[in-house]
């Protein structure tokens, strides 16, 4: 393999007949002048793009007739021809730069053309660099190359972690197998569920109720989950209306001050918000958005004033910990879009988010 050219964060490798390479594995680039070594993972496989090329193939197609007589290659030039046409040109992400024995994300230098080699980086030779082994592993499954891939759960605490992918690759399958690993750590997990696709994880593929079962809470809003606006916060409110509800930054002002009259005079309540902003001295157009804003509060099912109805939230997410590790499943498959985009947070929303401990569990979510 020879390396071709570098655009951004994407290697051109030209790979000639012989050497097998698949979609999706890794390659080391090392570069012994520099003594340094750039890692790429092949995202797609061409056949190189050289002059000439065409022309050959279609004059070695069958379309036209043969031709009867010897054929002369004093050089032994067809050999070569047949393999430059097979050669092939790999496109790959750049991951990052060993330099000094540390795997760095830097992709800014430029390998030599003349002074670098390429081959294949086994999976259990990244992982080592990498330095993903753990003292808490959640084992997915076998690479490529048959190497059990595994990633470490506090890797997880405290940080964004995106899955992506095509439709049908297992994005859905791979949350669920991390949500209930992380459970048998003892950890607890808040799931948004907007398509209703973990509300079975209590349950086997046979319907029987399994292991995780008494682990796992199904929140649904408008029912089993609604808040009183004395359990949420503030600011939890003006984020649902400013950024889900898109209440202008004027009658945001004017709902920060009905919240702190309501809540000084102790009557802060879906009904008492209601005739509060009916009655509040302001701009009509002021008026008539915060009304509007607060019909969705009311319509969306999250919130009422019946305290004997109101989830207590804090008290779940406590007595998951006690047990030893849980999910809440908040199951948004029957609410409409715009209540989803109301995006209301429940750790949030109970005025508490959850604290993260370091006592051999993940207190997660």
């Amino acid at each position: 393999m020879r390396l071709f050219r570098k655009a951004g964060n994407t290697l051109h490798i030209l790979s000639f007949p012989g050497e097998e390479v698949e979609k999706g594995e890794y390659l080391l680039i090392r570069d012994r002048k520099a003594d340094k070594a750039m890692i790429a993972q092949v995202i797609d496989i061409e056949f190189a793009n050289v002059p000439g090329v065409m022309e050959e193939l279609l004059r070695s197609s069958d379309a036209g007739d043969s031709l009867s007589g010897e054929d002369e290659d004093p050089l032994g030039i067809t050999s070569h021809i047949l393999y430059i046409q097979d050669a092939r040109l790999l496109i790959c992400k750049i991951h990052g730069t060993i330099m000094n024995g540390e795997l760095r994300q830097e992709n800014s230098w430029l390998p030599s053309r003349m002074n670098s080699t390429i081959c294949k980086l086994p999976t259990e030779s990244l992982v080592e660099m990498a330095d993903m082994d753990g003292g808490l592993p959640i084992r997915l499954g076998e690479t490529q190359d048959s190497f059990p891939l595994a990633v470490d759960a506090l890797q997880l605490d405290g940080k964004l972690n995106i899955i992506t992918g095509k439709k049908g690759t297992g994005k859905s399958h791979l949350s669920k197998l991390l949500v209930l690993s992380l459970i048998d750590y003892g950890a607890v997990v808040v799931i948004l569920d907007i398509n209703g696709e973990y509300t079975n994880l209590g349950y086997g593929k046979d319907g029987s109720k399994n292991r995780y079962h008494g682990k796992i809470r199904i929140l649904t809003p408008g029912r089993s989950f609604k808040v009183t606006l004395y359990q949420t916060e503030l600011y939890v409110i003006m984020r649902t209306l400013t950024y889900a509800l898109g209440l202008p930054g004027t009658s945001a002002r004017e709902f920060r001050q009905i919240w702190r009259f309501l809540e000084k005079r102790g009557r802060l309540t879906l009904h008492g918000l209601g005739e509060a902003i009916q009655n509040w001295k302001c701009n009509q157009h002021v008026k008539d958005a915060l009304y509007s804003r607060y019909s969705a509060l009311l319509n969306s099912g999250f919130f009422t004033d019946n305290m004997a109805e109101a989830t207590d939230f804090e008290g779940l997410l406590r007595k998951a910990e006690r047990g030893g590790g849980g999910a809440i499943v908040i199951d948004l498959s029957g609410t409409s879009p715009s209540d989803r985009r109301m995006g209301v947070r429940p750790g949030e929303a109970s005025g508490r988010p959850l604290a993260v401990e370091d006592k051999g569990r993940l207190p997660l979510r």
